[in-house]
């Protein structure tokens, strides 16, 4: 119920989401509360669904918190979406030659990160500033970072 008040509401203001939530989450949450209080008494402590319970009452601030400004999203699915690859990774990269290597990937990595949220193709981004690097007497390299780039070498 509650992600479906967040999706009937993505397209309103932060202020009109925030009223929303009032009106609608605030009531269910203080429902889900009181029904995982009377809970949890009744289910032993140490069994998967105690446990659930006792995590969720000792969490409880941190749920509850996105009601309380309209901005904030319901969950972190955002970010721990963004982060996913790299954790995927992690072991692929454990062995990637040198400190050097490593520093050279994170740059790498964080340009094309850039350029995935900037909604830039990262293959023609890096294919044309590897150009414009190698040609001669090239000095201008701030020009290249993905949001400048998108602006000033896109339209060309």
């Amino acid at each position: 119920m509650l992600y479906q008040i967040e999706k009937d509401a993505k397209n309103l203001s932060n202020e009109e989401r925030k009223i929303i939530r009032d009106k609608e989450s605030v009531p269910r949450l203080k429902e889900l509360h009181q029904r995982l209080k009377s809970t949890q008494y009744t289910v032993l402590p140490k069994s998967p669904i105690g446990d659930a319970i006792a995590y969720t009452l000792s969490n409880w601030e941190k749920l509850y918190r996105y009601t309380e400004q309209g901005f904030i999203a319901i969950d972190n699915n955002l970010a721990e979406n963004s982060l996913r690859p790299i954790a995927l990774g992690r072991k692929n990269w454990m062995f990637i030659g040198s400190e050097d290597s490593g520093d050279v990937f994170s740059i790498l990595g964080s340009l094309a990160a850039s350029c995935k949220k900037l909604s830039v193709e990262p293959f023609s981004y890096f294919t044309d500033a590897i150009k414009r690097i190698t040609a001669d007497n090239y000095t201008n390299l701030e020009e290249l970072l993905p949001d400048r780039w998108l602006n000033i070498y896109r339209q060309a």
